[in-house]
């Protein structure tokens, strides 16, 4: 399997090739290669999506650039990367979901984490991610301080009040 690593790859149960793909993502972000990080586990198309709290990102370069300007540029630091908690469900022969928390620990910056959900496609390269749609232990923080403000206020929208009611259902669901 050293010489033909990518057939060896190709051929691992969905699960196990899933989770080498994060392990692979993992690894070069833990050696400072964002560029490497990117290309070991997302789509290299301009349909490739990202979304993060209330930004949406469409196309691999922009995802990129996103990544280099939070963390690469000035004096971000990248930190150390920690997947958890993964789950991986197949949603079709080529197809598959995982769900799970990530968590980066800085040297000189508080650490943060959250949740994500990934939607991969298998490629002739291997697992794929299309989709990303992360959140961060702070969007529930924005969440519940918005719910607060807004209840005060008599002003609680519809649409503010059934996002944080998901949340919350995801919430119980996880802590089940």
């Amino acid at each position: 399997c050293v010489v033909f690593a990518f057939a060896c790859r190709a051929s691992l149960p969905v699960n196990d090739a899933i989770i080498a793909v994060l392990d692979d993502q993992k690894e070069a972000w833990n050696a400072g290669d964002v560029d490497e990080f990117m290309a070991r586990g997302y789509w290299h198309s301009d349909e490739l999506v990202f979304v993060s709290g209330e930004s949406e990102h469409h196309g691999y370069d922009a995802v990129l650039a996103r990544y280099r300007a939070r963390y690469t540029e000035g004096d971000a630091e990248m930190g150390a990367l920690q997947f958890s908690e993964l789950s991986i469900t197949e949603t079709g022969g080529d197809s598959a979901t995982a769900t799970g928390r990530w968590d980066l620990d800085f040297e000189h910056e508080a650490d943060i984490g959250g949740g994500f959900t990934l939607e991969l496609i298998r490629m002739p390269q291997g697992w794929r991610i299309v989709r990303d749609t992360t959140s961060s232990d702070w969007d529930l923080v924005f969440l519940a301080l918005l719910f607060v403000q807004e209840a005060l206020c008599g002003l609680l929208d519809e649409k503010i009040k059934d996002r944080i009611d998901a949340v919350c259902a995801k919430e119980e669901v996880d802590n089940d």
